[in-house]
């Protein structure tokens, strides 16, 4: 981090969260969470109320090393002394660690204090420098925004796109689906995404040069390409799938009507849970039959699972929970069991076989969601 450039102390939104919220700053100490706060100069016109406050006190999520979640649910990741703002927040921020500093609890116990470049919402327009090519190459968390990044590097020459979907035209037509042998399906059309990949780099020199030499970021472009044709691919892959899967799903479709009246601890949640509002939660999870690829469906169940901690959250600071409280694996899974059979989300099994044998995220995360999606069913 940086060398400390101010003081703490005398920053606006330190003392206006530990004047208006004491409550979130003791939480926030008591459980040894990361404060961040943003520096005095990028905080102008800045909302400081609670919510602001939270989106800026963050726990390190038990799964994934690098992400954290706020209080209110959203999710970031740090890495290298630069937090990038995900899921939950209306756009991308890339936020610098300046310093930080130690603060300590009623039990002595330490707790970090961050100074960052930026808020990770709101606040003034700071420019930052400009660190080449390389800023345009992250996961995108949706098919719209890969089209458009894709849309944005093949100026030059779009036609590896256009062979792309074309070849995903034909593998439709003389291809036929059969049950056990979706692996070798999925070969084919990653097949496809490779060679518009490697076709992509190398018509379009001047915007993909970084794919090169640096692996992240030809991964980076082709897990997007990858959306991409899976999107061309969807209709025909989860219009099979459903036909395959038409009895489970009206099996689970039944079940799930029949359990409206379920609570968390029937499937094995802790008891302190059975009163926990998860409305939000539910409402997203109700929608996963609309996604358009398996990108979608996976960034639709990470914000459910985002959606089931901020619920925790939130019934902690309201007194329903224990401010000690803890959301572990082994509630994890029971809760988003009963939020997505509160929600009777269509053709369940088939999204689940979908993403089983089509999601090829590649990332520990999205292997993660498909397999709760499947140990749900």
């Amino acid at each position: 981090a940086a060398a400390k450039e101010e003081d703490l102390e005398e920053n606006t939104f330190f003392r206006t969260l530990r004047a208006k919220c004491p409550d979130v700053w003791e939480l926030a100490a008591a459980e040894q969470l990361v404060v961040c706060i943003p520096s005095e100069a990028s905080t102008q016109g800045m909302a400081m109320n609670r919510s602001a406050f939270e989106t800026h006190i963050i726990r390190a999520s038990p799964f994934f090393a690098g992400v954290y979640e706020t209080l209110n649910g959203k999710s970031i990741e740090l890495e290298n002394s630069v937090i990038e703002t995900g899921q939950g927040f209306k756009e991308r921020r890339r936020v610098d660690v300046l310093f930080e500093e130690l603060h300590y609890n009623a039990d002595y116990k330490p707790f970090r204090v961050v100074c960052i470049s930026l808020p990770f919402q709101g606040g003034a327009s700071v420019v930052r420098p400009q660190h080449g090519d390389g800023e345009k190459f992250y996961d995108r968390a949706s098919l719209a925004e890969c089209e458009a990044f894709i849309q944005s590097v093949s100026a030059i020459d779009p036609t590896p796109l256009a062979r792309a979907r074309k070849a995903v035209g034909d593998f439709e037509r003389s291809y036929v689906l059969v049950k056990g042998y979706f692996g070798h399906a999925r070969r084919k059309l990653t097949g496809i995404v490779e060679t518009a990949t490697e076709e992509l780099v190398k018509g379009n020199v001047s915007a993909l040069r970084e794919c090169n030499y640096s692996t992240r970021s030809r991964q980076s472009l082709q897990r997007s390409v990858d959306a991409v044709v899976m999107g061309h691919a969807h209709p025909k892959l989860m219009g099979t799938i459903k036909n395959m899967h038409r009895e489970e799903d009206a099996r689970l479709s039944d079940a799930m009507a029949q359990r409206q009246a379920s609570r968390p601890d029937d499937y094995g949640a802790s008891g302190a849970l059975s009163g926990l509002d998860l409305k939000a939660p539910i409402q997203a999870a109700a929608t996963l039959d609309d996604s358009r690829c398996p990108l979608d469906k996976i960034s639709l169940l990470h914000t459910v699972v985002q959606g089931i901690n901020g619920c925790v959250e939130r019934a902690k600071a309201g007194g329903i929970l224990p401010p000690s409280f803890l959301l572990a694996a082994d509630d994890l899974l029971p809760l988003l069991i009963y939020t997505i059979v509160r929600a009777q989300p269509r053709h369940l099994a088939s999204n689940a076989a979908y993403l089983e044998h089509f999601g090829n995220d590649a990332t520990e995360e999205g292997d993660f969601h498909a397999a709760n999606l499947r140990a749900s069913t």
